[in-house]
């Protein structure tokens, strides 16, 4: 993952160049395709060994700070975003950290509000 992290500080440069440059489609795609495959590889990887390393209460703290403090409108858009690719144990692992009342949101309402509103990848 290191080596991958070295890729992606120019790769990022070359991205936000592209926001204010008539960007080559075909390198933004080749840029995405390495982030998109970094971002898998730390999914897969890395996330699983955060619940060995911290402790619930630190857990606890990066829930909240994903759901924006005590903020549900924030977390109503963080929470289905971040969660969008994981896998479904990890969602479920996720999800089981916050409380019933966000799991209710996350189901009933976060999630179809982000799947109407954000479009397919």
């Amino acid at each position: 993952m290191d080596d991958e992290r070295q890729l992606l500080g120019p790769a990022q440069a070359m991205m936000d160049d592209a926001f204010t440059i008539d960007a080559d489609p075909t390198r933004l795609r080749q840029l995405l395709a390495r982030l998109a495959s970094h971002l898998a590889h730390e999914e897969a990887d890395a996330l699983p060994l955060i619940s060995q390393i911290l402790s619930p209460g630190e857990l606890g703290g990066i829930a909240a700070a994903i759901r924006g403090g005590h903020s549900t409108r924030r977390a109503g858009t963080t929470v289905p975003w971040a969660l969008v690719g994981a896998s479904p144990e990890i969602r479920e692992h996720a999800l089981s950290q916050l409380p019933a009342s966000a799991r209710l949101l996350y189901r009933t309402v976060w999630l179809p509000r982000y799947a109407r509103t954000t479009p397919p990848p």
